[in-house]
């Protein structure tokens, strides 16, 4: 189904999205971009391309929609498993973890991810709301691009 949606229509470059990638790499604070998601490795790879930011990450942990008997996906333990040995993360309290899933990130505290960001796409006057639900121990941004606010002090 992903596949044969018009995404090209729909999704068109961010550059400042890309700007952002760009410059937190260039911090040489963070090993690796690593991408995790619940897609299908075509559809996310279509989508990413579409953003244009598809040179930017270092690789993809997503669902094999193919193993439906073994089907993992977020929040599920063995996902964030999978994805910390396919990005070579040694231990979860390095990592930063940022998703629009509370559930997500919630998986992310337990296992001790100490930087844990909720990403919220609501109007200004609901994050109020937004703040009341997310997971103790995250942090909530309205917007991706609104990450450098969160890490300033490692963008310097």
């Amino acid at each position: 189904v992903d596949d044969s949606l018009p995404l090209q229509d729909i999704l068109k470059p961010d550059l400042k999205l890309r700007s952002m990638l760009i410059k937190l790499r260039q911090t040489g604070k963070f090993d690796k971009l690593w991408l995790f998601t619940n897609a299908y490795k075509t559809h996310a790879m279509r989508v990413i391309r579409l953003l244009g930011l598809g040179d930017l990450f270092d690789g993809l942990t997503y669902c094999d929609y193919n193993q439906i008997d073994t089907l993992i996906c977020k929040p599920d333990m063995k996902a964030f498993e999978r994805a910390k040995l396919q990005s070579g993360l040694d231990n979860y309290k390095d990592a930063w973890f940022i998703d629009d899933s509370g559930s997500n990130i919630a998986m992310g505290l337990k296992l001790g991810m100490q930087h844990c960001i909720h990403v919220v796409e609501v109007k200004e006057s609901k994050m109020h709301e937004i703040l009341g639900q997310s997971p103790n121990g995250s942090q909530v941004i309205q917007f991706v691009t609104d990450l450098p606010d969160i890490i300033s002090d490692l963008l310097e």
